[in-house]
Order: structure tokens, then sequence, then C-alpha cells
């Protein structure tokens, strides 16, 4: 018999979390049972990351993997300023949208390149179909298992499009120019992927999909 995962119930910290949002939740869709959700970035008696953009990314990815995003017209995110989270005080900071983001004025003073530079790879991933996953700068300890050339092809075995696009984008993250990395995309498909026959990619699938 399988054994079912125990869900998370943790109470919201509303005092000492970094950021709260407002899910609003779209009413022409049959499978949405009220109006407004709203979440924070901290549960009690839990430490919240050191890294607070991190943060903000993570829980931009909880967005789409969870499917608020899609079921949702609109998602406002707003920094935590007041003793406790509060809408008359606490600034807002991200307006996310299904296909693209708006950032408050008071953002725009503040927000640095790595959350800029995310929230574009974000939505180019949406707009392209691609997972809006695995798009956070790479952390100290993963940069380590990292090839030590980042553009080697032979030093990668991805099985799926998916992958090769999402490590496209952490590269991009590091700070490596756009236009490299994207002639690394060209490569790696030339000869790792376009090398070989139809029935042999979707072997390579078939098989990443039963690990």
């Amino acid at each position: 018999m399988e054994k079912r995962k125990k869900q998370f119930h943790g109470l919201a910290d509303k005092v000492n979390c970094t950021y709260w949002w407002i899910i609003y939740l779209d009413s022409t869709i049959h499978q949405n049972k009220t109006d407004t959700i709203q979440g924070y970035s901290k549960f009690q008696n839990y430490d919240e990351a050191k890294d607070k953009d991190d943060v903000l990314m993570a829980k931009c990815e909880m967005f789409y993997k969870n499917g608020y995003l899609q079921k949702a017209t609109h998602i406002e995110i707003y920094s935590r300023k007041a003793p406790i989270a509060s809408k008359d005080e606490d600034p807002l900071i991200i307006t996310l949208y299904r296909d693209d983001y708006k950032l408050s004025d008071y953002y725009l003073k503040v927000i640095n390149w790595r959350i800029r530079r995310f929230l574009q790879n974000y939505y180019d991933a949406i707009k392209a179909g691609r997972p809006a996953l695995g798009l956070r700068p790479l952390k100290d300890k993963e940069k380590e298992k990292l090839p030590v050339d980042d553009f080697d092809i032979n030093s990668y075995n991805f099985k799926t499009y998916g992958q090769l696009y999402t490590q496209a984008d952490k590269l991009i993250s590091l700070g490596h120019p756009p236009g490299r990395v994207e002639a690394f995309i060209a490569e790696y498909i030339r000869k790792k992927f376009e090398s070989k026959t139809q029935a042999q990619l979707v072997e390579m699938f078939v098989n990443h999909k039963k690990k």
C-alpha cells in the first residue's frame, strides 16, 4: 500500500515574515471556491532562509508549481515593514499576472539585478511553454557541482530539452552573457540532440521518465 505524504500545516508567522501576499482568484474558473488567499513567507517556529532574495524567488516558483498563478487574475506581493503584516502599512512590491508582472514605484527604487533577471527568466519560460521552475541563481554549494567549464557540452548529459533550457537559465543567472548561452544551447542541440534519430530521442525520454 502506497504511503501518503504528510501535509504540512504550519501556522503563518505574520510578525517575522519578510514577505506576504494576496492571491486574487479568477471568479470565472469554476474550481475556485473563494475570492482571495493570503500567504506568508515564514511559519511559526521555523526559520526563514537568510537569503531574502531567494525566499522571494522560491515563493514565485511556488505560485507556478501549485497552480496559483494560473488560477488567479493577479497576485500582490508585499514586503513586511509593519510590526505585523498589514496592507495599510506594508509596501506593495510586485504584482504577478499570468503572463507579465508589474513592479511598484517603491520597489523600482530598491530592486536588484537578481530579482529582475529571475522575473525575466520566469516569464520567458511561461511564454515559451516551459515550466517556470529551477530558475533561481545557484547557491555556492550548487555552483561547486557545476563542470569547471560551464560551456563544455561534453560535461552534460541532458535527457530533455527542458533540462537543457533550465541549465541555460541558470547560466544566465550566474552572469554569463545571454548570447554566449544561446550559442551553448544551439551547439548542444546540434551535437547531442540533432545527431540522434527520433527513435533514440524517444528512448532517452522514456528511460529518463522511468528513473
